[in-house]
């Protein structure tokens, strides 16, 4: 500093920041702020660098302090509101957008925080207003324009309005002209264009949906960016579109009269959904427990009709009699989806001449499942990916959720049968709290999960990493669980295992989508739930690519060990 005038370091300062160097730009500020501790430029910009690392507590003290010093200062203000969003406070969030619009209206950025923030709180018709303000006031402003395309999206699936889809449309055009390079633009305009089609296929027009399924392929065959597994863009696997019936779904049983035989059926084999095509009738809910859009076969669901991706290349299995299992690679989907179809098979004519159809790249904990219930690896056949399935015979049973219930059968064999071969007979009488971190993943990570864990200590918490332990493993530290606190993840599955009464906190930073599962099947096995809303702070490839549901997070500590208090 004794070299710098205070002008020349705050500079410097935000140079450092502009660029990354969170580090430096922390070392300069502390010297600015030790000699003029209430310098407001300097508080905001180590509010700034703060929110940027993922200390959010001192985010907002610093940019508070701010604009304390400066409390008509929009920028401030609107800083403020950013870091109140992060922490998942919409609606202090809001106000301090609001304030700043006050303040300074045609600053285009407040617009779009302001738009940002009632989207995620399902205001979509203020948001939009929002978002077309910020590109009225700045033209060219694509973020705005992008945001504000999958808002006028959102609004025009919900009225089923096809000239709001036709304006969301406009605003990715718009985008193409202006920056043909925009990331995920070609995804974004698919987005839409299946909403056109979902109008067109629900109106009884098959072939125009048909024609807008096509479009959407072409828009598809050059896209920068695509979700994994979302579509078989990039594979090299040949499909044609093909218009099914959705075929009614049969009311829930999970039984030995449950399972049906099918003869030259296709099956349409997934990484989390397999799907039953019979003749011009595709099963979707009965199959499997996903939204049928995100498997990369279904282009398109309406009510009564579906357009899908069929693959060209056909495998014929002629192993009669073959039980169709499923599988996954995804140890939540797999455990409660797809194994307790195990629970069946004892029923079937044929016994142990009975062969499973399973996924044939299958992951560890699938193959150990098998070894539990001594299930030899001739016994099973493997589907591949990508492919049509036909099968010269086909049992096939219903999965065990639905309507996000799973089966009271299923849970009970789940609970006592699958889980007492993991036990071999050897369960603990010791009750165990334990914290599920995501530290090995790729999505949902807690940022401050060092400060977690050290306010978890004093109330005897352990840690444990489901994918570094076997399925036995996991059988025998969820069957003495009295607590679980973890982010929404696979090894939630483990919860069915877990004494009735369980507390279980689940951290999520969801705001506009939040997951569901989680809270029901708590219910369905006698659980105490809780859901800590926590701040988001996503990875940059987080941000391009995944909704808030799947972004890391900061867990609000004080709120955390408020709710242990008072639940355990």
């Amino acid at each position: 500093m004794a070299s710098l005038t205070l002008d020349d370091a705050l500079e410097l300062a935000t140079g450092h920041f502009q660029a990354g160097r969170y580090d430096a730009a922390n070392k300069v500020l502390g010297a600015i702020l030790a000699e003029v501790p209430d310098l407001p430029d300097a508080l905001n910009l180590y509010g700034l660098t703060a929110h940027a690392t993922g200390a959010l507590n001192e985010a907002l003290a610093f940019i508070g302090r701010a604009v304390g010093a400066q409390p008509e200062d929009a920028n401030f203000i609107s800083n403020l509101g950013v870091v109140h969003k992060t922490r998942g406070e919409m609606e202090q969030a809001e106000a301090c957008f609001r304030r700043a619009i006050e303040l300074q209206p045609d600053k285009a950025n407040f617009h779009f925080n302001l738009g940002q923030t009632l989207y995620e709180g399902n205001r979509d018709r203020e948001a939009a207003a929002a978002y077309a303000r910020a590109v009225e006031l700045r033209p060219g402003y694509v973020s705005a324009l992008s945001e504000l395309g999958s808002c006028l999206r959102d609004v025009g699936r919900a009225d089923r309005d096809r000239a709001t889809l036709e304006r969301a449309l406009a605003c990715f055009d718009d985008i193409a002209a202006i920056e043909p390079g925009f990331r995920g633009l070609a995804w974004s305009r698919f987005r839409v264009l299946r909403e056109r089609a979902r109008l067109e296929i629900d109106g009884g027009d098959s072939e125009a949906a048909l024609s807008t399924c096509q479009e959407i392929e072409k828009n598809l065959s050059h896209a920068d960016w695509l979700p994994d597994g979302a579509t078989f863009a990039g594979g090299g696997v040949k499909t044609e579109l093909q218009a099914f019936t959705i075929a009614p779904t049969p009311a829930m049983a999970f039984d030995a009269d449950s399972v049906k035989s099918y003869a030259d059926t296709r099956l349409l084999p997934g990484d989390r959904e397999w799907f039953l095509a019979d003749g011009d009738k595709i099963h979707f809910k009965d199959m499997a427990n996903t939204t049928p859009e995100v498997s990369p076969y279904v282009l398109v669901a309406g009510r009564d009709k579906a357009v899908l991706r069929m693959p060209s290349d056909t495998v014929r299995i002629s192993d009669p009699p073959l039980f169709l299992i499923g599988g996954s690679r995804n140890y939540y989907h797999w455990m409660l989806d797809y194994l307790p179809r195990l629970a069946l098979a004892g029923d079937l004519a044929g016994g142990d001449a009975v062969k499973f159809l399973v996924n044939a790249e299958r992951a560890r904990f699938q193959d150990e499942c098998f070894d539990l219930l001594g299930i030899d690896a001739d016994r099973l056949v493997g589907a591949p990916d990508a492919a049509q399935i036909v099968c010269d015979e086909l049992f096939v049973a219903p999965i065990p959720i639905r309507d996000m219930h799973l089966d009271a059968a299923a849970l009970g064999w789940l609970r006592d049968g699958f889980a007492a071969k993991a036990l071999g007979g050897a369960g603990s009488s010791d009750k165990r709290r334990l914290y599920v971190s995501r530290k090995d993943a790729s999505l949902r990570r807690v940022a401050n999960e060092a400060e977690v864990l050290e306010a978890l200590k004093p109330f005897g918490f352990e840690v444990i990493v489901g994918g570094e332990l076997t399925v036995a493993e996991q059988i025998r530290l969820f069957s003495a669980a009295e607590a679980v606190v973890a982010p929404n993840g696979a090894a939630f599955a483990n919860l069915v295992f877990a004494p009735s009464g369980a507390l279980v906190v689940e951290l999520s930073a969801a705001q506009r989508v939040k997951y569901s599962f989680i809270p029901v099947l708590c219910g369905d096995c006698g659980h105490d739930f809780a859901l800590l809303n926590c701040g988001s702070v996503p990875s940059p490839e987080q941000a391009l690519t995944a909704n808030n549901q799947d972004h890391d997070m900061h867990v609000p500590v004080a709120k955390l060990t408020a709710l242990l208090r008072a639940r355990l």
